[in-house]
């Protein structure tokens, strides 16, 4: 049996689990020094967030998780517009407000938040080794998606 915990990361990467079953649109894995920091910080987030329980102790644990929910339910809001909008890859991308990369912003304040309710400095540390490659790859896949999509 998983972890309370475990549930924190699946909640926001899940949906992404949508573009490997078909739903959209399929990129090659990045091989990048950015990929890999990418790929070892998501794996390490799942993989702490087996070892710990979540620990709502004191008023900054309750803001914490607070805004997490507002940050899951604006990410949810992304996709939703990702799929009821025609599943265009610039989609993943499109700014949510003043907000550029959204999805990207939106799951790596979340993940970091959830270093609080932790109490864990080693889901920090992963949750900004995630950071360090997702937000510049998905910034460049974002450009990348302008220059395609037709004036």
């Amino acid at each position: 049996m998983f972890a309370p915990s475990f549930f924190i990361p699946l909640a926001v990467l899940a949906p992404s689990l949508l573009i490997f079953l078909g739903r959209g649109p399929i990129t090659s894995p990045n091989r990048s020094v950015l990929g890999a920091m990418e790929s070892i910080g998501r794996l390490s987030v799942f993989f702490l967030s087996i070892f710990y329980l979540v620990a709502i102790k004191d008023l900054l644990d309750v803001i914490a998780a607070a805004v997490m929910g507002v940050l899951l339910i604006l990410y949810y809001l992304c996709w939703i517009r990702y799929f009821r909008k025609g599943r265009e890859e610039i989609l993943l991308y499109q700014p949510l407000g003043f907000l550029p990369i959204p999805m990207a912003l939106l799951t790596i304040g979340y993940l970091l938040l959830s270093a609080v309710i932790l109490d864990s400095v080693l889901m920090l540390i992963s949750t900004l080794l995630f950071a360090a490659g997702h937000i510049p790859l998905q910034w460049k896949a974002y450009r990348k998606a302008q220059l395609k999509k037709p004036a």
